[in-house]
């Protein structure tokens, strides 16, 4: 509760103070490209509903649509294990990025 007065005059308010929750997540590389047998780190910014940002790497879920293609690992680099376009996904409480990932 939020009280103030002033001159013999006061008023109260109540206050309720809520979490802001993950809105998006924006993945880079955006549609990368690399050579088969190389890597690529990808990193995770996540969109809050009060608009802040945070770097979410290591707390997101990743897949890949073809891991014959590119296997990522927990902190979000993607090996290239075969040639050809995979699509690799982040994940984090209900909300998903994507980014598409060619090896030549």
């Amino acid at each position: 509760m939020l009280k103030a007065g002033l001159g013999g005059v006061s008023g109260s308010s109540t206050v309720s103070v809520t979490a802001a929750t993950l809105q998006f997540l924006t993945i880079t590389p955006a549609n990368g490209s690399i050579a088969a047998g190389t890597s690529q780190q990808c990193t995770v910014v996540g969109t809050f509903t009060d608009t802040t940002t945070q770097d979410i790497t290591p707390y997101v879920q990743w897949s890949t649509s073809d891991p014959a293609i590119v296997i990522v690992t927990p902190g979000g680099l993607a090996l290239a294990s075969g040639t050809g376009t995979a699509t690799i996904t982040a994940s984090m409480n209900g909300v998903s990025g994507f980014t598409t990932l060619t090896v030549q």
